[in-house]
């Protein structure tokens, strides 16, 4: 599993939700609108399955994300939760 956060300005922060709720491998996403402050915007994350996370990065950058925002990606530690 992938972690993903993604700074957007808000008026691409639609589009980019879009495209993470369109893709099956995305799960736990969650919005805070005008959360950041370098560079300024709102603040997407989501865990991704590895299997997807270039395929979601590309079509994150097409909606012109990286140019304007910020992306990262990064490996997240799955820890088991006793009784669960």
């Amino acid at each position: 599993m992938m972690h993903l956060r993604l700074i957007s300005p808000p008026d691409l922060t639609d589009s980019v939700v879009k495209v993470l709720e369109d893709d099956a491998g995305t799960a736990n996403l969650v919005l805070h609108r005008g959360a950041a402050i370098s560079p300024d915007g709102d603040v997407v994350i989501c865990d991704v399955v590895r299997e997807s996370a270039s395929e979601l990065v590309e079509r994150l950058e097409k909606t012109g994300l990286a140019q304007r925002g910020a992306i990262a990606l990064e490996m997240a530690a799955i820890f088991p939760l006793a009784g669960w």
